[in-house]
């Protein structure tokens, strides 16, 4: 219960902090490896195509799409998903495509994100943490990276 209020507090803050930074700019269960591995064949199977090299971080974000797609669909058929925390810890050290965006105050909605899968596993409800989850990526995006916005919101559950 405190994640979710903590993780509630900090949209908001973000919100407010990313309305404050564009009004200064406008004045001024664990499942087995080889699940895993066949993820990453269908991720790489189904990368986006760009003409240029993605960089590190591009190419996870891609990755995590992909892998939260399967998040999703076992949370909608009540089991538990595949767990890709690990996996996801790279977005501290994956290299962006250019370096401020890395910047405050993304490191810390990194960890708030990875923390927010915690209660995925604990099975009680789903649903609703899965969903927070979402709304951390959906924070961050909103202050770093806009553009996948709209895809992300695709993966809400009603």
């Amino acid at each position: 219960m405190k994640l979710f209020y903590f993780a509630t507090l900090f949209f908001i803050a973000t919100v407010i902090y990313s309305c404050t930074q564009k009004t200064t700019e406008q004045t001024t269960s664990v499942q087995s490896s080889t699940e895993v591995q066949q993820l990453d064949t269908v991720a790489t199977a189904t990368k986006v195509d760009d003409p240029n090299q993605p960089s590190e971080l591009a190419a996870l974000m891609r990755e995590m799409f992909t892998a939260t797609e399967s998040i999703k669909l076992a949370v909608q058929q009540g089991k538990i998903p595949t767990d890709f925390r690990e996996k996801f810890t790279k977005i501290h050290s994956a290299k962006p495509t250019e370096t401020e965006m890395k910047d405050n105050p993304y490191p810390a909605m990194a960890k708030i994100f990875l923390e927010s899968m915690n209660p995925l596993y604990d099975g009680k409800d789903q649903i609703k943490d899965y969903n927070l989850m979402i709304g951390a990526c959906l924070a961050c995006h909103q202050n770093q990276c806009p553009g996948p916005m709209t895809r992300i919101k695709k993966l809400l559950l009603n």
